[in-house]
């Protein structure tokens, strides 16, 4: 409940979509990488919006990767707070962190790039560091805001199917733009679905 709710508050709201966008920005670069190609940069803007840009790989996996990889780090964000035997020299959230760091310095582009990176550190640290006995709870909410955000962005495309992912995906495979919009979400929601059934 705590999710939604932070969800809907403007302010509060800002540095958790912007983690939705620079893991959804990310998911394209792997999944670029993981298909032969590599990432040239990212970036990602303070309206909330962003891009990453490749070079080499498979084109309909690498569009395809940013809604659905969004949701996947988001639960796997959750499940790994959630889960008291995961034992870590280093704790989860200097983690997640540390590799939101490495792909800034590696990678991001533009100004506003590493503006929301350090907001989103901070939202990962300073709450662990203010109330480190709430870490676990903390870290779990800050997945699930992901997933919850990962429902939400692709229906932004529904009014501009002709930009975006899922016109990338259209032109590539032919299946219209709104069908794509309608896997994303449905894969969202049963994500968000998934983690609460597990979490009972």
């Amino acid at each position: 409940m705590m999710a939604f709710v932070i969800s809907v508050i403007p302010l509060i709201r800002r540095p958790f979509l912007w983690a939705e966008t620079f893991f959804h920005e990310i998911s394209h670069g792997l999944a670029a990488i993981i298909t032969g190609g590599k990432i040239k940069d990212f970036k990602i803007n303070f309206n909330g919006s962003g891009y990453c840009t490749t070079l080499g790989g498979w084109l309909i996996p690498i569009s395809f990767a940013g809604y659905l990889g969004a949701s996947i780090w988001g639960a796997l964000i959750f499940l790994a707070a959630k889960s008291n035997a995961l034992q870590l020299e280093l704790p989860l959230s200097e983690l997640i962190a540390g590799f939101i760091i490495l792909c800034h310095l590696f990678w991001a582009k533009g100004f506003s790039s590493y503006i929301t990176g350090t907001f989103i550190c901070l939202a990962l640290l300073l709450p662990t560091q203010i109330l480190p006995e709430y870490t676990n709870y903390l870290l779990a909410l800050f997945g699930l805001h992901i997933c919850i955000n990962a429902i939400k962005a692709p229906f932004e495309l529904w009014h501009s199917q002709e930009k975006g992912d899922a016109s990338q995906l259209a032109r590539a495979t032919l299946i219209p733009s709104y069908i794509w919009i309608l896997v994303w979400g449905t894969c969202s929601s049963y994500t968000i679905f998934w983690l609460w059934q597990q979490s009972t």
